[in-house]
């Protein structure tokens, strides 16, 4: 439905394929997600996002910095933020810092770990 000679539309894509060739992601859910595995994708790949104020997105994004964040359901703070994101590529901006020292915290075995120790009882009082 795109007319753009710049959108190609992809259909089922590899996700290390998907974010080599991309220059910005865009998460604009107004559903509150609570881990949104997206973005946590799209800052390892080195990407900027752009992305909704809604659920823990923005609490994730913030991780890695770098990202964008508009209030959900506003097209026109997308639009600005998207624009602005644009120019600044067009420019020659960097990507986000590739600092994933935070990444070890959404590793299978870092989440398996932590559930084992819920379950087990293991945790430090006041923990969640």
């Amino acid at each position: 439905k795109a007319l753009d000679p710049r959108i190609r539309w992809l259909g089922q894509t590899a996700a290390a394929d998907f974010y080599r060739s991309v220059d910005v992601v865009v998460i604009p859910s107004v559903w509150p997600e609570p881990l949104p595995y997206v973005c946590i994708e799209a800052l390892l790949a080195g990407k900027k996002v752009i992305c909704a104020d809604s659920g823990g997105i923005p609490e994730i994004c913030s991780l890695a910095g770098g990202a964008i964040i508009v209030p959900p359901g506003s097209a026109e703070a997308l639009a600005a933020a998207m624009n602005n994101v644009f120019d600044g590529i067009s420019r020659g901006d960097e990507t986000v810092d590739a600092d994933s020292s935070w990444a070890g915290l959404f590793s299978e075995e870092a989440i398996a770990h932590r559930y084992l120790e819920i379950l087990s009882g293991t945790t430090e009082a006041g923990e969640r």
